[in-house]
């Protein structure tokens, strides 16, 4: 092998993991930039099936220890408001395993009211959820509730709160 080749191969050789940690450290950056709102740039309305037969690292969960099939879950329940939608992600809902998601709500200044309907089945066991929906109130100031209705159609209270949803401007809560 001429001497030109070993030395292009050599300095090949050498710079090669420079090259790929620049590339993993580029990656990592752009990871450290991610915000609220990249939790609805994929966003698609409808309920996840029961976290703790399918795990999912796309919505804020760790695994349990020792058990791949558990799902430590916080709830939270996340809004974002683009100027005329606001989308909803209600992550780690604790509900029956038969739950089905009927969603609805009423928006009359100042009150915005939400409501998670269960219109599944009755099953003896529990499973926490991913929910995401949306809703188009007209832009206001609201006092909001969610609400939630089970298979027995016992409605109880759940999250409270103030939303502001200005025209034409983003927003971004958590509760």
């Amino acid at each position: 092998m001429p001497w030109k080749q070993v030395f292009c191969l050599s300095a090949c050789l050498i710079l090669l993991p420079f090259v790929l940690s620049a590339c993993t450290e580029k990656q990592q950056t752009d990871d450290d930039n991610d915000d609220e709102t990249d939790l609805f740039a994929d966003f698609h309305e409808g309920q996840s099936s029961c976290l703790n037969e399918a795990y999912s690292a796309a919505s804020l969960r760790t695994e349990s220890e020792g058990d791949d099939t558990t799902v430590d879950c916080q709830e939270s329940l996340n809004m974002f408001w683009d100027g005329q939608t606001l989308f909803i992600k209600h992550l780690c809902v604790q509900k029956d395993c038969g739950f089905r998601l009927e969603f609805l709500y009423t928006a009359v200044e100042p009150s915005l009211l939400m409501y998670e309907n269960d219109v599944g089945y009755l099953a003896p066991c529990s499973c926490p959820f991913d929910l995401a929906y949306k809703a188009t109130p007209p832009p206001g100031d609201y006092n909001f509730e969610l609400r939630y209705k089970d298979t027995y159609n016992n409605s109880r209270p759940g999250y409270r709160g103030q939303v502001e949803l200005p025209a034409g401007e983003e927003r971004s809560y958590t509760f």
